[in-house]
This record gives C-alpha cells, structure tokens and sequence, in this order.
C-alpha cells in the first residue's frame, strides 16, 4: 500500500502537457502535410462532441486544468479521456 500511494502521488505531478511527439505516427511521411490535415480532421470528425472538444482544447496547446475548467470535470478524467481518444484516433487510422 505504501509503494502504490508513493506511485500515485508523484504520478501526479508529471507534466501537465502531453506532447504531439508521443502519439505514434498515424501517417505515411509521403503524404503532404495539407492532406495530413484533412484525414487528422476526418479522424476527428468521427468522434462524439465531448470527445471532438476535449482534442481540440487539447490540440490548441491547452493544459489539462484549463480543460477541465472548460469542460467542467476533473483534471484526471481529462487525462484519462484524452489518452483514450488518441488510442481510438490511431484505430480509426489503422482502418
């Protein structure tokens, strides 16, 4: 108990930004990066609206207290949510 309290608490002061860097690559490098963005945004559009606002927000360099500020839940809901939504836009990619 005492190592999962430690783990939990210093997890909790990591970064508060994710960076772009660590969503794994969705695209061929051949592709320019005006069509990048349209099949980003056609990726996106299959999302719901809560989820489409959460990776937007987050999209626009919006840190995670912000967010949740916005959408008004809790910081580590936003985390969690976000990470399950980069998960579901890298399957939408692989379809």
């Amino acid at each position: 108990n005492s190592c999962v309290s430690y783990f939990r608490k210093h997890k909790r002061h990591q970064s508060e930004y994710t960076s772009i860097d660590s969503i794994p690559e969705i695209y061929d490098s051949g592709i320019e990066k005006p069509d990048r963005l349209r099949e980003m945004y056609n990726l996106i559009n299959r999302l719901d609206q809560v989820e489409k606002a959460l990776i937007l927000l987050w999209l626009s360099d919006r840190k995670y207290d912000d967010i949740a500020d916005i959408m008004g839940i809790p910081r580590n809901t936003v985390a969690s949510r976000l990470h399950r939504i980069k998960e579901k836009l890298v399957k939408y990619s692989n379809e």
